[in-house]
Parts: C-alpha cells; sequence; structure tokens
C-alpha cells in the first residue's frame, strides 16, 4: 500500500529543513534502527525510492518516529516536499532524512505551492534563516 507523493511543481522560494520539518510543531524522537524493528517502512514508503530517469536509488540516512497525523503529513510532503514512511507496528509515520552532514538549520528546503496562497505567511526564506544565498 502505497501513496506516493504528488508530482512536483516550482518552488515558490526556499527554507530551510529545520524550519519546514517543524512547521507544525510535531514532535520527533530520532529511531535510526526502526527498519530492525519494524521492516515494513520499506512497504510503507510514500515516496519513489528509485529515479528511474537517473537511476539513482534515494538513501536515507536519519529516521525520525513523529506524531504527525495523515493530514499532516499530506501538508508536509506536499508543501516542503519531506520524505515519510508508515510504521504499522508503532501505528506512527516516520520522518525519512535524506541528507547528513550538515545542520538542518543550513539545509535548503523547497517551499511548494501556489504563490498566492496563505499557508505559509510567516515562512523565512533560507536568505532570511542563513543570511546565505540558496
Amino acid at each position: 500500500m502505497k501513496e506516493l507523493q504528488n508530482e512536483k511543481h516550482e518552488a515558490l522560494f526556499y527554507t530551510t529543513y529545520k524550519e519546514a520539518v517543524h512547521w507544525l510543531h510535531n514532535s520527533l524522537i530520532m529511531q535510526n534502527d526502526i527498519c530492525e524493528i519494524d521492516n515494513q517502512v520499506y512497504d510503507y514508503m510514500r515516496f519513489n525510492v528509485y529515479d528511474e530517469n537517473d537511476g539513482t536509488y534515494t538513501d536515507i540516512f536519519q529516521w525520525f518516529i513523529t506524531d504527525c497525523n495523515k493530514d499532516d503529513v499530506d501538508f508536509l510532503e506536499k508543501h516542503f516536499g519531506l520524505l515519510f514512511t508508515y510504521s504499522p507496528l508503532l501505528n506512527k509515520y516516520i520522518l525519512c532524512v535524506d541528507h547528513w552532514g550538515t545542520s538542518w538549520d543550513y539545509v535548503s528546503c523547497p517551499v511548494y505551492g501556489d504563490k498566492a496562497s496563505n499557508n505559509y505567511p510567516h515562512c523565512k526564506t533560507y536568505k532570511e534563516l542563513t543570511g546565505y544565498e540558496y
């Protein structure tokens, strides 16, 4: 039962990964051995693990158990492109982090949506948050 992300649209602007992950104020618990606890997380990936265009796989470096509900996950996937899977054993959504080595304060994250949308009026841009251009 895979629910894949909607197709990507052009990013309106970029913010930081930290800003995106904490947008809905959900709780996170790092659980990097989740695959050993519940190997079904691979069956419930909500994103394409394999990119047929360039023949690459999405590597996941960190796994976080969240208190997100389905609506939260849908919003975060649609507006920030965050990656999630689901653990039937825990009955929880898992945030899949596909980068490592840099603080979330400095990892850029696209913001998708309609320019007229009021979904992120207080969302700060990558430059506002870091002082750097994307």
